[in-house]
This record gives structure tokens, sequence and C-alpha cells, in this order.
């Protein structure tokens, strides 16, 4: 079996790339969706310094979703980004 060039085994990957970023070009400046204003705007959790506690442990926090594990990624990654 013959070895592709260096070169010849980049093209593949540069091409999955250029697709991708073809695909989600015209997306780049989209606003939120659908239920997003309720998970990140309006979900008070998402600030509140005591937000991780409260998502997992307080019952009253169950209001129209209890995801706790959804919720708790949502509050890691507000403070991430």
């Amino acid at each position: 079996m013959r070895r592709l060039p260096f070169s010849g085994r980049f093209v593949p990957m540069i091409l999955i790339v250029v697709v991708t970023a073809a695909a989600y070009f015209p997306v780049l400046d989209a606003d939120f969706i659908w239920d997003d204003d309720k998970h990140f705007v309006e979900d008070q959790l998402m600030t509140a310094p005591d937000g991780l506690y409260r998502i997992w442990f307080d019952p009253d926090q169950a209001v129209w979703n209890y995801w706790p594990i959804s919720r708790t990624s949502f509050w890691i990654e507000r403070r991430l980004w």
C-alpha cells in the first residue's frame, strides 16, 4: 500500500474544516432561539451566588423544569463564557 505524501494526508481534514465552517457561517450572528431566554436570561439561578446549590437542593426551584444536570451545565457555562 502506497502512503500518501505529507500534504495529502491533511487534505481530508482541511476539507472537513472548510465544509463545517461553511455550514455554520450563516448563523454566526444569530440571536437566542426558542427557549434560550428561559434557560439563560430569565433563570435567576444562573446569576445567583448560591444558584448551583439551589439548583440541586432547593425544591422550590423546580418551577417549569427540573433538570439539575442540564442546569448545572448552563450554570458552569455562563460563568466560563
